[in-house]
């Protein structure tokens, strides 16, 4: 099995890219390929025991790419209420056991517009939990230079919290209400992401040096 077999990773890809005028940032070519390709084809090279991409905006063609990676779509009808509504969505898609009755240890949340987080950085955060024997820490989260970023980690116990988030509100009370732990990572792409023009034409500047 995967090491990362008895975790889920939910992609959270439902947004409206409102700052990108009437371009959806995630089907932008970056590299060769859609944005959120990128992330897809590294969270696929991990082989997940679950691997889940929340749709919303231009739903038919984010699902469609999803499942080019084996990843399954689900769609939150709710999605212009923010990412907390999305977040919920696929915190509730994640199946209490993965098929093969192996119980999951941990959901990685991560967004659709940080493409270049290395496959290692979701490696440290899930030896991060394993060897929290003492199950001190509910939240695992990367930090490179003093900065937080993406994915984030949440133990199994969690999600039941993570399927009551609402409107906008996103994860930070439920990961200021828990003992979380920041995972020192040597990986500059775990907080960026693309919101504009201009970010896209640095991604695509970083993704011709890859």
């Amino acid at each position: 099995m995967s090491r990362l077999g008895d975790f889920a990773v939910v992609i959270l890809a439902a947004g409206r890219s409102v700052r990108m005028g009437d371009r959806n940032k995630l089907l932008e070519q970056v590299g060769g390929k859609p944005l959120l390709a990128h992330s897809l084809a590294t969270i696929a090279s991990l082989a997940p025991g679950q691997m889940i991409v929340v749709t919303g905006h231009e739903q038919e063609r984010i699902g469609g790419l999803a499942v080019q990676f084996g990843a399954r779509a689900v769609h939150n009808a709710s999605y212009r209420d923010g990412m907390g509504a999305s977040l919920a969505c696929g915190a509730r898609a994640v199946d209490a056991q993965a098929q093969l009755q192996v119980q999951i240890q941990g959901v990685f949340i991560h967004l659709g517009d940080v493409p270049f987080v290395s496959p290692d950085t979701f490696l440290e955060l899930e030896s991060a939990l394993g060897a929290d024997q003492d199950r001190i820490n509910q939240v695992f989260v990367p930090v490179h230079k003093g900065r937080r970023g993406h994915p984030v980690l949440f133990r199994g116990e969690m999600l039941p919290l993570l399927r009551e988030l609402r409107g906008d509100e996103g994860a930070r009370r439920v990961i200021g209400m828990h003992h979380c732990l920041e995972v020192e990572v040597d990986d500059p792409a775990i907080d960026r992401d693309m919101d504009t023009l201009a970010d896209l034409a640095t991604l695509s500047s970083r993704a011709a040096t890859r």
